[in-house]
């Protein structure tokens, strides 16, 4: 079937994700280091009507060496799979890299993309990680972790403890086909902290100057809670409000749910989104703003408490 008025979102950049690498790449490097492999394969049970809680049984790992290289794992993400379970689990702070190709065809009257997605603004109303393209790789630590974007290739610290999941970027996904994706996942990656620091985001201002300077290509870990009244009655987490047109006049970010947690590196710099927990290459040098999804602050009240940490992926 397919979907038709869907206009609600419109489409951001990647948040500074890092440059795609070649599966070949990862796939030699596979084979030097040893490492131990296994594949999450399709399952043959049909598509039900609700999808949105039908997680794939974890895989069992293969024995390998018990060393400090990096480990290496491969993961067959399934077209029409709500989630896949990776089976491995991950510590808060742990840096995983993830490289993905593939296709999905979701919808019968589009070509299938690869796990970029597509940036066609009136597919975004199915999006489960606002503000990315729709139908593109993403993932979530825990079942019931904040989702967040992929795509081709992802280089991200675990903002939270648990199995790291992978999916499509899609509320509807019993009615996709095609091959689906299969991704590397290379986890334990080297990396060195810089900082880690509390923030006080208030809602009472759009920007808040984190007091914290970055470099291009620094990652960027944020974790955040609280509340924000954005009037005397309705109240949001980091997460923000979703599915709420009439505040859309109001949003800093179109895309992303209003009063939700945003950042910017520089005062002129373009926004992206956090909500709950992100973490992101910064996209360039300078300094870093939190703030709310909100340009008329005049009746806010309330904080996020944000935990910010950079890292250098490359020490």
């Amino acid at each position: 079937m397919g979907r038709e008025g869907n206009v609600l979102r419109s489409p951001t950049s990647m948040s500074g994700r890092s440059a795609p690498r070649t599966l070949a790449v990862l796939a030699v490097m596979f084979l030097e280091v040893g490492c131990a492999s296994y594949d999450v394969e399709a399952t043959d049970a049909s598509p039900v009507e609700d999808d949105a809680d039908r997680d794939s049984a974890p895989a069992q790992p293969d024995s390998g060496p018990d060393d400090d290289r990096p480990r290496v794992i491969s993961v067959a993400i399934p077209a029409n799979e709500a989630w896949v379970d990776t089976g491995h689990r991950l510590s808060i702070g742990e840096h995983v890299r993830v490289t993905a190709d593939g296709a999905v065809q979701f919808d019968e009257s589009v070509t299938a993309v690869g796990p970029e997605g597509t940036p066609v603004e009136s597919w975004q109303a199915w999006n489960i990680v606002f503000c990315v393209n729709h139908a593109s790789l993403i993932g979530r630590i825990g079942e019931s972790g904040e989702p967040f974007f992929i795509g081709p290739e992802a280089l991200f610290a675990a903002a939270d403890e648990g199995n790291l999941f992978l999916g499509v970027n899609d509320s509807k996904v019993v009615d996709n086909s095609g091959a689906g994706f299969l991704a590397f996942v290379e986890t334990d990656m080297a990396h060195r902290i810089i900082t880690s620091t509390p923030v006080a985001v208030s809602g009472t201002a759009t920007w808040t100057d984190a007091g914290i300077d970055v470099t291009s290509g620094t990652q960027v870990t944020v974790s955040a809670s609280g509340t924000v009244f954005v009037n005397s009655t309705l109240s949001c987490d980091p997460g923000g409000l979703p599915d709420r047109p009439d505040f859309d006049m109001y949003e800093v970010m179109a895309c992303a749910p209003h009063a939700a947690l945003i950042a910017k590196v520089g005062e002129s710099g373009a926004a992206f989104l956090i909500g709950r927990s992100e973490s992101v290459a910064a996209p360039a040098d300078g300094r870093l703003y939190l703030g709310v999804n909100d340009n008329d602050v005049s009746n806010n009240s309330g904080a996020f408490a944000a935990a910010v940490t950079l890292t250098d992926p490359t020490p």
